[in-house]
């Protein structure tokens, strides 16, 4: 099946072709879907189409499956047949066919073949750079880092409309050319993150994201979790990062793999940059994370048995950070050279079972706290932060207490006294 970008070109796969009468066929099957073509021999093919259209005959551009190579060619062709820019040709071809899976390292050498017609690069990354890209940034986090961000930086955060991460990394490129962008910070991550389903988007989103950011020279800081480490079984852990991860669990498994895509991606191309935050869990008006927080302030408020578990090691305990901390952290990494990892957490863990305590005695309820044996073991991590305290300078300023009752307040629609 053909798909038709204007009247006169198009792409196929090459065994979807068809009946080819009336139509000029220009193969690009002997390039390579990635890095690697030779500038002059992707010419060549480029200018094949061009003349075709020129003489105003209908042109296919085929690979093998009509998705990278053959829109990649098509995008050349028709920046230099109609005059317009490598990018406005890449999102045309992308609006017409659908197909979003357009390697960036194709797309770079085809623009670099044409660029003598059609002006400076677009894959060509400018060397005064100061925006930060947030993917994400309609999250919990992204909205405080952006609302943190703002006075100081130029941001740009795209919506999944502007640049869908699990449908390949052509759109990503585009906004961070056009943008400028010197930093991403990736956020985005399935709402529902702790299922099999999840993991698969997880991966192919930081791929693409990799993808993009290694081509255009852009520094990627990660956010992972404290679930590498959520395998062991311990009283407490005190996780700096040098401990081995351990992950338990299908985000866990996912934020591990993504970690390893990077440190791979650094052993092929030395040039590429990142750094990786892991956070211990985070909290904060606004979030419905963790769920449990919002569920023992509804029992007391009705005045009803809390249950918190008990597991074969002991009570769970969790590293709970305030939001703010994280986006303090998260501000002071992009100010710093930010090739590195830092554990991020409020360094003490603390029990469900006193967070129970605390929302039943700040709400005055009289709910009864009880435990629930649970056969399997809580992993109990605490985050050690020594690094991010020694080189960034970072502290936590977070009050446990007085946080959560600002939750409470937000739930209850009283204020922090109880008014």
């Amino acid at each position: 099946m053909i798909k038709w970008i204007t009247q006169n070109l198009g792409t196929a796969a090459w065994d979807q072709l068809g009946n080819r009468s009336g139509i000029e066929v220009v193969d690009v099957r002997n390039m390579v879907d990635k890095q690697g073509n030779r500038r002059e021999d992707v010419l060549a093919v480029v200018e094949d189409a061009v003349e075709f259209l020129r003489q105003g005959k209908r042109v296919v551009v085929c690979c093998d499956y009509g998705m990278s190579r053959s829109n990649a060619v098509a995008a050349g062709a028709l920046a230099l047949h109609l005059k317009l820019s490598f990018g406005d040709a890449v999102r045309e071809v992308i609006r017409a066919t659908g197909e979003q899976e357009i390697k960036p390292e194709v797309l770079s050498v085809i623009e670099d073949a044409i660029s003598q017609q059609i002006g400076p690069a677009l894959f060509s990354a400018p060397e005064d750079r100061k925006c930060v890209l947030i993917t994400g940034g309609s999250g919990f986090i992204g909205k405080r880092l952006i609302e943190r961000l703002k006075k100081s930086r130029t941001m740009v955060a795209p919506s999944r409309s502007e640049a869908d991460l699990t449908k390949g990394s052509a759109e990503l490129s585009l906004l961070l050319k056009k943008h400028q962008v010197s930093q991403l910070v990736h956020l985005a991550s399935p709402r529902i993150y702790n299922s099999n389903a999840a993991m698969g988007p997880m991966v192919v989103a930081l791929k693409n994201v990799i993808d993009a950011c290694r081509l255009q020279r852009v520094k990627i800081l990660f956010v992972s979790s404290w679930e590498i480490y959520s395998g062991y079984r311990s009283q407490s852990l005190l996780a700096n990062e040098s401990i081995p991860a351990n992950p338990k669990g299908q985000y866990g498994i996912a934020k591990w793999l993504c970690e390893r895509m990077l440190e791979q991606e650094k052993l092929s191309y030395p040039d590429f940059d990142y750094g990786i935050v892991r956070f211990a869990p985070l909290f904060g008006v606004g979030s419905d994370k963790p769920r449990f927080i919002h569920r023992f302030i509804d029992l007391a408020r009705r005045g009803d048995t809390i249950v918190t578990h008990r597991y074969l090691n002991s009570l769970p305990i969790l590293d709970l950070t305030h939001i703010d901390d994280a986006v303090s952290a998260l501000t002071l990494i992009l100010g710093s050279s930010f090739s590195a990892v830092y554990n991020i957490g409020g360094g003490y863990g603390v029990s469900t079972t006193e967070v129970a305590e605390i929302i039943t005695e700040h709400m005055g309820s009289r709910s009864r706290i009880i435990h629930q044996e649970i056969e399997e073991y809580a992993p109990n991590i605490v985050m050690d932060s020594t690094r991010a305290r020694t080189v960034l300078g970072w502290q936590p300023e977070a009050n446990l207490k007085l946080e959560l009752q600002k939750i409470i307040a937000a739930s209850t629609g009283k204020g922090a006294n109880g008014e």
